[in-house]
């Protein structure tokens, strides 16, 4: 798997518990009702292997989370495809709740439908969840090898039109290729030094843009010129810029976990749930489609040249 592609999705995963987190502390008064829920994690990459599948269960709220504390074991995991043709058996890791597939050669399939089924000991109706791969995604240009921070000339970068003519979701991840502390870019450094010690440099490492529209950014040749905020960019230096284009499993999951972790002005009583896509269970079963280009971030010699 591209490493950069795996570094968005374990931000993903990271999420994916912090959300079922608040998903069941929504409701403190009701604890003495507690019912415990599977929890289901996996994420299909476009033309990559078929994904290991994370099954556990919740815990109560300030309970310690563990995958081997929370594993769900012998439990019978396959993924198909009607579309793709294409079964894959799974296997449980050790003591872990997480079981990998059998077969490591099988891709998977751009705009094939996958269907994830789990039968657990004990349970009478299977866990269920289906998601459809985005289309492939190439990056045709945009941002240049070398750019100045801040400069007129914006990040901006120009990625393939959908074939289908799809409105399509994207989330861009800048990942500092050699990260400093004395590299990083003037909003990151401020953040960190008046953190007192909350929060890490390494908390810095990948930046996530939030999720663009395409309906915004379409040019004149059925392409689309997203145009990414500076905001996006933590260190000077080389960078990978991963865009990855959601499916709609994904972006449910996204914006409403953004919600939750307070994304949002509304109380916490009109907060909505993290939308669940999985039948029997909570969690996802996403697609997502991707590429990466690299830029070399440079410092601009007219900022702090006019202090306030």
């Amino acid at each position: 798997m591209n490493p950069f592609t795996k570094s968005y999705l374990s931000t993903l995963s990271g999420l994916l518990i912090l959300s079922l987190s608040v998903l069941w502390s929504c409701s403190p008064y009701e604890q003495d009702t507690y019912e415990q829920e599977y929890i289901v994690e996996a994420y299909l990459v476009e033309g990559e292997s078929f994904p290991n599948v994370t099954l556990t269960t919740s815990g109560k709220l300030f309970d310690s989370y563990s995958l081997r504390d929370q594993r769900v074991d012998g439990a019978t995991v396959f993924i198909e495809s009607i579309d793709a043709g294409q079964i894959m058996a799974y296997q449980q890791i050790d003591t872990s709740g997480i079981y990998a597939p059998t077969d490591t050669t099988l891709k998977i399939q751009a705009t094939a439908t996958y269907t994830l089924t789990i039968t657990i000991p004990g349970e009478n109706d299977p866990i269920r969840a289906s998601t459809t791969v985005p289309e492939p995604l190439t990056v045709l240009g945009g941002i240049t090898d070398r750019v100045v921070y801040q400069s007129s000339e914006q990040l901006e970068i120009l990625v393939s039109g959908s074939p289908a003519g799809q409105q399509r979701f994207f989330i861009f991840n800048t990942i500092a290729q050699d990260p400093k502390e004395e590299d990083l870019t003037p909003f990151y450094q401020s953040t960190l030094e008046d953190s007192d010690g909350d929060v890490l440099l390494e908390d810095f490492y990948k930046v996530s843009s939030g999720i663009l529209n395409e309906a915004n950014f379409f040019d004149g040749d059925g392409n689309t010129v997203l145009r990414l905020p500076w905001l996006a960019v933590s260190f000077y230096g080389r960078n990978a810029i991963v865009a990855n284009v959601l499916d709609k499993n994904s972006y449910d999951f996204v914006r409403s976990q953004s919600v939750q972790l307070g994304g949002s002005t509304l109380s916490p009583g009109e907060i909505q749930n993290v939308i669940n896509h999985v039948d029997g269970a909570v969690g996802i079963f996403g697609s997502i489609s991707s590429d990466t280009i690299y830029t070399t971030i440079e410092r601009n010699p007219l900022i702090g040249m006019y202090p306030l």
